[in-house]
């Protein structure tokens, strides 16, 4: 990894229960990790911290030689920074930016949008291969129909929370 992706320490203990966008950067961190300790259950990423979390938390912990609580505190936060910024890890897809994509959206968002359904199609071939510009136009809203379908979700053209986690998770499993 070029540059370490790892936010500071919030200073709180995260555990279940807890949401937002911290929490979405814990689940980001263990799906990047599981590349190299694929010990640790994949987890999508939805900023909130359930059982499924927790669980992959412990896994981690236990790697890589912490107690097992499956609670982010300042020792697994760091545990999991020095991973991620220390030790080569494969890129795995980013949590949801917080806004809908759709025809007429562009920047970096969509280019990442571009980039899973593209690798996506290379497996399941009813999606459509993208031209990875980062503008969402009739193409991009095409193939984003496609996939929505496919994968049993609200076909509207618009990449939103569940669109995205959804392309996440299939893009983190290839």
């Amino acid at each position: 990894m070029s540059s370490c992706v790892c936010k500071p320490y919030p200073g709180y203990v995260i555990g279940v229960g807890s949401s937002g966008s911290m929490v979405s950067n814990i689940q980001y961190y263990l799906n990047a990790i599981k590349t190299s300790l694929p010990t640790i259950p994949a987890v999508t990423v939805d900023g909130v911290f359930g059982s499924a979390t927790e669980r992959s938390v412990a896994a981690f912990q236990r790697a890589v030689g912490l107690a097992a609580d499956g609670k982010v505190g300042a020792a697994t936060w760091f545990a999991l920074c020095r991973k991620l910024c220390v030790e080569s890890v494969h890129p795995v897809a980013k949590p949801w930016p917080g806004s809908v994509y759709r025809q007429g959206s562009s920047g970096s968002p969509v280019r990442d949008i571009q980039l899973y359904l593209s690798n996506i199609a290379e497996k399941f071939p009813n999606v459509q291969r993208e031209q990875v510009d980062g503008v969402f136009g009739t193409t991009t809203d095409y193939s984003v129909r496609i996939f929505q379908q496919e994968f049993g979700l609200t076909v509207d053209g618009a990449v939103g929370r569940d669109t995205w986690n959804k392309l996440v998770e299939i893009y983190n499993t290839l």
